[in-house]
């Protein structure tokens, strides 16, 4: 798989759109899904002026983010902790969504489509291998 670098001058632009993929879902909260999430959740956070909630906060009236839809496992595991009620109407916004996975859920927006690796700004060699996304 080819790797592709993302760069936070990117970040910087995409946040923009993001925030206006957001303000459409009049959000009460954010949910940042650890840790590639938790970087736009809290630029969100201060960019919309809406707080950032724990998963027990997670209500019909919060945005769940994360920087890659890659597998589904990520966002399945968020949903199968806040219940099946809510996983229809939360919106998942993303970064990037791998298009090879072939996975679709309901209510998922995002900005790209890729088939490539995507090494964020925010991860070291260290941090993947701690998170097993390189060995």
């Amino acid at each position: 798989m080819k790797k592709e670098n993302y760069t936070w001058k990117q970040f910087d632009r995409d946040i923009v759109k993001l925030a206006k993929i957001v303000k459409k879902y009049k959000p009460k909260n954010i949910y940042g899904v650890p840790r590639g999430g938790l970087v736009i959740a809290v630029c969100l956070s201060y960019r919309l002026d809406i707080p950032l909630v724990n998963m027990k906060g997670i209500r019909k009236e919060t945005v769940i983010v994360d920087d890659i839809f890659d597998t589904g496992k990520t966002i399945s595991d968020v949903i199968s902790r806040i219940g099946a009620f809510y996983s229809f109407e939360i919106p998942i916004i993303t970064l990037f969504k791998n298009i090879s996975s072939g996975i679709n859920i309901g209510n998922h927006e995002y900005i790209h489509e890729t088939r490539n690796w995507i090494i964020f700004p925010w991860e070291t060699r260290k941090s993947s291998k701690i998170d097993k996304t390189i060995k």
